[in-house]
């Protein structure tokens, strides 16, 4: 995020409509080429767990106000990761999808 927006955005109260937006909480996502609001929520229980990213204004926010209203059952983040059905992925980087389920 810092090298992408030269800001930690996760870090930034301003922005919790737009991740409340794609988290699919208390709104709906913006875009269709940001993903589902499931594999949203996965990321963030992640990000949620990792002691660098737990203390940022809006993983906080997420892991008190959010998370507890979550199914826990529901946020593993490594079906996710994995090709469902038909892809695009080309094949020269089927390799780094392996690596990242592992």
């Amino acid at each position: 995020l810092l090298a992408i927006f030269g800001r930690n955005l996760l870090d930034d109260d301003t922005q919790s409509a737009g991740f409340d937006a794609l988290l699919e909480y208390r709104d709906h996502k913006p875009f269709e080429c940001v993903g589902e609001g499931a594999e949203a929520r996965a990321a963030m229980a992640a990000l949620a767990r990792r002691p660098e990213w737990r203390e940022d204004a809006l993983v906080a926010r997420f892991r008190s106000e959010i998370l507890p209203q979550l199914d826990a059952g529901a946020l593993a983040l490594e079906p996710w990761l994995a090709p469902a059905g038909a892809h695009a992925v080309p094949a020269r980087l089927r390799a780094a999808l392996d690596f990242l389920r592992s």
